[in-house]
């Protein structure tokens, strides 16, 4: 369910689980300038989306052309676009456990020429064994929970928290010739989605056979040389009238997996030993915080950035963006401006649509538009589909629809992974209306 912009940049807060297409047609919306319909002649430009789920609904278009049904192959959408076009679209639907999103990513070549589709998870089961062993940190001060981290490369990476210091490992995870991370952990009990887990210790082991045992079926006591080191953070430009900022913390590996370090960091963070560390592994950071924005909704700023260093971390907020919202309508207009973040290379702007919603999921709709794409403009409108089976045509007259409206900068391309030294600002609004 896509509640909110900060769902997808601060990991839920307790991110372990506690154990035991054919036609085309016209469309309209969502331009911006530069694209064009590009000239003849010279070498196209290839273009591919991956996608990690399968689309219900698929289409893109080309510069300012008409919307046409596409198809995946192998997982992968591939645009041609002309010699003289830059800018391009792809729309999709997808439908993930009870909840209905909708996509549209307008982008430009010169943001790149790959990218990875959003919120379209996969529902393909991965196989796993069962993982066995004991783990022991009842020699790290604080401890109270064991948690234990495994990935194989290539289909998916776990955590599991283990109620205990001292404790028996028998988890499901995924299957294969694993890294697997054993490690002590300070949680606040009772445990709910409100507690802070900070990381004490851990040990890492490479080629662990799953279903298996880890190290070798021998005890893994967790000592001084598994402890982590606390490391300063220092926030600046925190915006007047924001809470005080926390930070999330993962230790990324490099084949994928990832370490949770702390879910609410204050002024340190926990620092990796080096025992446990491989080359091309990261450390990732965010801090996000909100505050009333006058309009019966929120308002936030965020920073979040990666690191291969271990050393004290500064975080800088962006300052602060106020907008009312959107003139209500089924297929509203948000006008960008006055953000603060301005510029094209690596800057995204981004309107969501929620409604419906419901404990078992929610409909949505949301528009990601690069800067390059938008080319100056400042103006996001979700497009329509006429003649397209299969895509919302936004929500219903008298529906409740809670909206966002966020604006990015990274040093990366816009719509591009950070990598491991990489950097993001970000500024949010949202609010509620009641569609005429």
């Amino acid at each position: 369910m896509r509640a909110s912009f900060l769902k997808f940049l601060v990991p839920a807060a307790i991110c372990m689980i506690v154990s035991g297409c054919g036609g085309s047609s016209t469309s309209t919306g969502g331009g911006g300038g530069g694209g064009g319909t590009g000239g003849s002649g010279g070498t196209p430009t290839t273009v591919t989306v991956s996608f990690t789920g399968t689309p219900t609904s698929l289409a893109t278009q080309i510069g300012s052309g008409s919307y046409t049904a596409a198809t995946l192959t192998s997982g992968k959408l591939t645009l041609s676009i002309p010699s003289g076009t830059t800018n391009f679209a792809v729309a999709y639907l997808c439908v993930i456990s009870s909840s209905t999103e909708q996509t549209v990513i307008e982008a430009s070549t010169l943001d790149g020429t790959s990218f990875t589709a959003p919120y379209c998870g996969t529902t393909a089961t991965v196989p796993t064994g069962t993982l066995t062993g004991n783990a022991d940190a009842s020699a790290i001060t604080g401890a109270n929970f064991v948690g234990v981290t495994a990935d194989n490369g290539s289909s998916l990476s776990q955590s599991v928290l283990l109620t205990g210091d001292a404790e028996a490992i028998n988890v499901v995870l995924p299957s294969g010739t694993d890294r697997v991370a054993v490690a002590g952990y300070d949680v606040t009990t009772p445990v709910t989605l409100n507690s802070t887990e900070t990381l004490l210790a851990v040990r890492n082991f490479d080629g662990v056979a799953i279903p298996g045992a880890v190290n070798g079926g021998n005890t893994v006591t967790l000592g001084a040389a598994d402890s982590v080191t606390l490391q300063p953070i220092t926030y600046k430009n925190v915006p007047s009238g924001f809470p005080t900022p926390t930070t999330s913390a993962y230790y990324e590996w490099s084949d994928g997996g990832e370490v949770l370090l702390s879910n609410a960091a204050t002024t340190q963070y926990p620092a990796i030993p080096a025992a446990a560390t491989e080359i091309g592994d990261y450390y990732s950071f965010n801090s996000t915080i909100e505050t009333s924005n006058g309009s019966g909704g929120e308002e936030a700023v965020l920073v979040s950035t990666n690191t291969t260093a271990n050393g004290p971390l500064t975080l800088t907020f962006p300052a602060p963006w106020t907008y009312a919202g959107p003139t209500p309508s089924a297929q509203p207009v948000f006008n960008m401006a006055n953000s603060g973040i301005t510029g094209t290379t690596g800057v995204a702007e981004t309107a969501s649509l929620i409604w419906n919603s419901s404990a078992a999921g929610d409909t949505s709709s949301e528009l990601i538009a690069t800067g390059n794409y938008l080319n100056g403009s400042t103006s996001l409108t979700f497009p329509t589909f006429t003649g397209l089976t299969g895509f919302l045509s936004g929500p219903p007259s008298g529906s409740s629809v809670t909206w966002f409206a966020y604006v990015t900068e990274s040093s990366a391309a816009s719509l591009q992974p950070l990598g491991q030294n990489g950097a993001e600002t970000g500024v949010e609004n949202g609010g509620s209306f009641k569609v005429p």
